[in-house]
């Protein structure tokens, strides 16, 4: 799910809201030994997460079982 790339993210998770948001994210922080998965864009998770929690069952069902076979 191209959740940044879409029209959805500002439906989901419009520019005030991210303000109020944004500050209560703990910021990432390199491991001192290195190594971990890349970071990835603190605003799409959140749109993600919203996404996630608005869907009806199906549409959520749907984009996991995508998600899934994706990987």
């Amino acid at each position: 799910m191209d959740v940044m790339g879409s029209s959805l993210a500002p439906r989901l998770v419009p520019d005030d809201l991210w303000k109020l948001v944004e500050p209560l994210l703990p910021r990432f922080e390199t491991r001192p030994q290195g190594g971990g998965t890349a970071p990835v864009e603190d605003r799409a998770v959140f749109t993600a997460v919203v996404y996630m929690l608005t869907a009806s069952p199906r549409e959520a069902t749907t984009c996991a079982e995508h998600n899934s076979q994706a990987a």
